[in-house]
């Protein structure tokens, strides 16, 4: 499958039986399944029932999953630890760090609730979280140097906000952080898929990201980037057997940590996701970043674009450069305004105050224009512009 062509939208949405049924326009909660993972599946479960337990089948395909994420991200596989999620990962680094002497944790209040929950915990260790508030529904970069000095230790930031869709510019706060000395960690688990991240370009200290969402895997694998020069300096408290040098991986009197980003690793890894991970990022590569941030680029503008003239108020950002793959519609009742757009055959989701529907490059204009008529048809539900 590594030599996969995929022409165009068409080809792409052929390849996720759903769309035969359904308009599907929730990425950002799970991507869509496609045969091509479904097929890998396949493959795992054969090779379990014909051939019991071949752990360096399994293995290897660990080991192609963790090399396919490095390529996508432009990081060398010896960077990437493979995770079960993004928790786990987080909880590595966090776990890793000394807040002595610098202690600051500088957090923005646009992240998903598990990377405010896990810096939050370190405070039993001497962290300081600081939080940085947005302002109508974005985060800028002077609002973190408002509050980064040089007591500050790490900036974890989202990459594109999984309420609203905003885009933070990471490059901008990344460059924020190193001038004062602090790493930066990039969640990227609602962008990875959607658009080209370059960590060299960058020169981000850690990223992760998962394959449940736009990376059209499953749940139950993430993975975690740590830059080459940092790998060494960092020992994680939150750590298995995994996590240990070869040599050293079967001995229990001993704590002897990899020499790569496998030291961020903790158990036995799920060995039938990294399948279903492959697959997905597989499809991804045919397509090529550029080619899907663009597109969906012209999705989210149609949807924006289709709510405003309805008179529906949109909280997502206009300038397609501050957005991710999501658009978020204000609604009065949003959980009763996804369930309209289900009985009319549309899966969508919402989170806080609206209804957010979350696009890829299986979508096409059509599903942008139901979406659009059911939240119409249900004018009492949203709210005006």
């Amino acid at each position: 499958m590594s030599d996969l062509y995929i022409a165009g939208v068409e080809e792409f949405r052929n390849r996720f039986p759903i769309f035969r049924e359904k308009v599907y326009i929730n990425s950002c909660s799970k991507g869509a399944l496609s045969d091509l993972v479904v097929e890998a599946i396949q493959e795992f479960l054969d090779t379990w029932r014909f051939r019991g337990s071949p752990w360096e089948v399994w293995g290897e395909r660990v080991a192609q999953a963790r090399a396919a994420f490095a390529n996508l991200i432009g990081a060398e596989p010896r960077e990437i630890a493979v995770s079960f999620c993004a928790s786990t990962a987080i909880n590595a680094i966090a776990s890793a760090l000394e807040y002595k002497g610098r202690s600051k944790v500088v957090l923005g209040t646009l992240e998903f609730p598990t990377m405010a929950h896990i810096w939050l915990a370190q405070r039993k260790r001497g962290a300081q979280v600081v939080r940085v508030n947005g302002r109508n529904h974005r985060l800028e970069p002077e609002d973190y140097a408002a509050e980064i000095d040089e007591n500050t230790l790490i900036i974890p930031m989202t990459h594109v906000c999984y309420e609203n869709g905003f885009k933070t510019d990471i490059k901008k706060v990344i460059q924020l952080a190193h001038s004062f000395g602090a790493y930066a960690f990039v969640d990227a688990y609602q962008s990875m898929g959607t658009t080209p991240i370059n960590v060299k370009e960058l020169d981000v200290d850690f990223l992760v990201s998962g394959c449940l969402k736009y990376m059209l895997g499953l749940p139950g694998i993430a993975f975690l980037y740590v830059k080459s020069e940092l790998i060494e300096r960092l020992e994680p408290c939150d750590t298995g057997w995994q996590a240990q040098s070869l040599r050293n991986m079967l001995n229990n009197e001993a704590l002897d940590y990899a020499e790569d980003a496998r030291r961020f690793q903790s158990g036995t890894q799920a060995a039938q996701n990294a399948y279903a991970a492959l697959a997905g990022m597989q499809m991804l590569q045919a397509v090529g970043l550029p080619a899907i941030e663009a597109w969906i680029g012209e999705l989210t503008q149609a949807i924006i674009d289709g709510a405003i003239a309805r008179g529906m108020q949109v909280l997502t950002p206009t300038d397609r450069r501050d957005r991710g793959a999501m658009v978020a519609i204000q609604s009065k009742d949003p959980a009763a305004a996804v369930a309209a757009l289900q009985e009319h055959g549309v899966i969508a989701s919402w989170r806080g105050s609206a209804v957010r529907l979350s696009v890829h490059y299986y979508n096409d204009m059509d599903d942008v224009e139901a979406a659009l008529r059911v939240l119409e048809s249900n004018r009492d539900l949203m709210v005006g512009a």
